[in-house]
């Protein structure tokens, strides 16, 4: 009887998932316990909701285990014995003592093209910054981080109208693929790894609630790549008369317009064009506070605080 690898999964949502459902496709592995984060209440009603990776773990009988730090587990890990830990998407930091059990070691599926956006938040901040590829890393970990070792990259290409929820579909279609092909090649032991160039290194922090403030000075292109770079989480935000607003879609549009940044140059009953710090953008999809999200017209064919000259601050 074959002896199985013996396999510990961290991660918490659909892109993990994706990921742990293709190791448990291969036969060779067992996947001895899932490491996700705690529970927490979602929504309105705030209810608890198991995470898409906790809902697989369960689903195959799988031990999970869960807590705000993973090092308060490390007894219970240790126990388990893992040949190799596999993480993606976890959101904590693994601690040395940790990354030092697994025969194989741990190795982390990034989403970019590391060394460019270390950090929790690739996926975003490859929009934001209008990147044209980006991709997946999958790399050995070491305690800084997404400082690890290359062990293989996986590029992608970037659409000039990509949003965040396109690029993620995408990105956990790949993350299948990566785990079909390429998972137990993780288990050779004379398996080759490339530094990482530290001069190349930019990085993809946590979105904040700064980041997702819309600045009118910028350009019309850079303020595109925000409001897409942010859709459909967390979704970018301005203000108007003191009350947020939040930009669902917008399109950039040439304008030569004199005018101030975020100041309305245009007002139609289809359209809200806005000065940037160069040309403009045309607001298509906007939410007012405490109201769903509405086409223009929807909302200018009504009662409405817009007015040509007005700022969007």
């Amino acid at each position: 009887m074959q002896i199985k690898n013996k396999v510990i999964f961290m991660g918490t949502p659909k892109i993990a998932a994706v990921c742990l459902a293709a190791i448990l496709e291969h036969k060779d592995v067992e996947v001895v316990a899932v490491v996700c984060q705690p529970d927490r209440p979602t929504g309105r009603h705030k209810e608890i909701v198991f995470s898409p990776v906790k809902q697989i773990a369960l689903e195959h009988n799988i031990l999970v285990l869960q807590d705000e730090k993973v090092s308060n587990l490390y007894e219970k890990i240790k126990s388990l014995q893992p040949d190799l830990i596999f993480t993606c998407a976890f959101g904590q930091f693994i601690p040395s003592n940790i990354l030092e059990l697994p025969k194989y070691k741990c190795v982390n599926l990034h989403a970019s093209l590391l060394p460019k956006l270390r950090g929790g938040a690739p996926i975003q901040w490859a929009i934001i910054n209008q990147e044209k590829t980006t991709g997946f890393t999958l790399m050995y970990m070491d305690k800084k981080m997404d400082a690890g070792n290359i062990i293989k990259q996986y590029p992608i290409n970037i659409d000039p109208q990509e949003t965040y929820a396109s690029l993620y579909d995408k990105l956990c279609v790949l993350a299948g693929e990566v785990i079909s092909k390429d998972f137990m090649i993780l288990f050779d032991k004379d398996l080759k790894s490339t530094v990482q160039d530290e001069s190349k290194v930019t990085f993809g922090y946590n979105i904040s609630r700064d980041d997702e403030k819309i600045n009118w000075r910028k350009s019309n292109l850079e303020v595109d790549a925000q409001i897409r770079g942010l859709y459909n989480v967390p979704i970018a935000y301005t203000t108007f008369d003191e009350q947020i607003i939040k930009i669902h879609k917008a399109t950039p549009v040439t304008s030569y317009a004199n005018a101030a940044p975020g100041s309305i140059i245009q007002l139609t009953n289809q359209a809200i064009i806005v000065a940037c710090g160069q040309n403009a953008m045309k607001l298509e999809i906007i939410q007012m506070a405490g109201k769903k999200p509405l086409l223009i017209n929807q909302i200018v064919n009504g009662n409405h605080p817009f007015k040509v000259g007005k700022l969007f601050r």
